[in-house]
């Protein structure tokens, strides 16, 4: 049985890819139609944006990405300043 914080987990992954395309959507104006459907996607989307949200995931779940490796470096950075904050307000 999945425990509620996994549940959440995996329900957030869909809504962050959709806010990232979203995001790239507009602002590459993407357009509309099916032309990049087999570029961006699998060739089974129904649309360029549905394209777009398949590319986004196959990116972020590739760990040797470009993308992957600056969000990696980025969360590094995050967790080691949230770190050390919090050993400061220990000695504090």
């Amino acid at each position: 049985m999945l425990n509620t914080y996994k549940l959440e987990r995996m329900q957030t992954i869909p809504v962050l890819v959709e806010e990232i395309s979203a995001a790239l959507y507009c602002a590459c104006q993407v357009p509309e139609g099916r032309g990049l459907v087999d570029c961006l996607g699998d060739g089974i989307e129904i649309d360029n944006r549905s394209a777009l949200e398949s590319w986004v995931l196959k990116q972020l779940a590739n760990p040797s990405s470009q993308m992957a490796m600056v969000m990696i470096n980025q969360l590094v950075t995050e967790l080691g300043e949230k770190m050390r904050q919090e050993e400061k307000m220990l000695w504090y």
